[in-house]
């Protein structure tokens, strides 16, 4: 018997392949039902477990803002309360102030003497009073002006006194606490045009000499 030969024809690579030649698929195994019925459950399990956790996370953050919503009220109310305490301790410091303007004005007796000593010890009362609480006048007159502290109300050149001293004040300024609580209203001191001249040219005669 005659063997015929096997025809060859060019591969892809342009190397000889046989006809005859089969080749080989290569093929994914298919999961079964059940496998995917498996990794089903599996899924399920897991997103019932995320939304558990999203969901308690949710319970958390309301629990948060109802609670910081609690302090917020309890803070504001202690605050109202501690204003109000101080503004308490401050009417009843001031109580026996009220008392010795009804006993002034209520003595008998026409003597202006009398009568202005009274005031002046119940002013010096109430300013002990309120230095105790944290006010402090401010200086001014003599001071050099300080526009932190105090409120030009008005100017008059002088020759006998250094430019920006305060001359007059006119409404005394306070501290509350270290805080400016009001101005000094006052008069300021301004050197004449003609002494200003002279010192103008006075700077420029030694900028130019150098």
């Amino acid at each position: 018997m005659e063997e015929r030969d096997k025809e060859v024809k060019p591969g892809p690579n342009g190397e000889a392949e046989t006809a005859g030649e089969e080749k080989e698929a290569v093929t994914e195994p298919v999961p079964s039902l059940p496998e995917l019925e498996a990794e089903i459950h599996l899924l399920k399990e897991a997103l019932a477990q995320a939304e558990a956790r999203a969901e308690e996370y949710q319970r958390q953050l309301l629990r948060l803002r109802a609670d910081f919503e609690t302090f917020r009220r309890r803070l504001q109310q202690e605050k109202e309360e501690a204003l109000a305490r101080a503004t308490e301790n401050l009417i009843k410091n001031l109580l026996p102030i009220l008392d010795d303007f009804e006993r002034a004005l209520a003595a008998p007796g026409d003597r202006l003497e009398d009568f202005l000593r009274g005031m002046e010890m119940i002013y010096q009362r109430l300013f002990s009073i309120l230095q105790q609480e944290g006010l402090e006048p401010i200086a001014a007159e003599g001071d050099k002006f300080d526009p932190f502290r105090h409120e030009a109300f008005a100017f008059e050149e002088r020759e006998d006194c250094e430019d920006g001293i305060i001359l007059e004040e006119f409404r005394r300024g306070y501290l509350f606490r270290g805080k400016l609580l009001r101005p000094s209203l006052v008069k300021v001191a301004k050197a004449k045009a003609v002494e200003t001249e002279a010192k103008e040219e006075e700077k420029d005669g030694e900028n130019s000499g150098n």
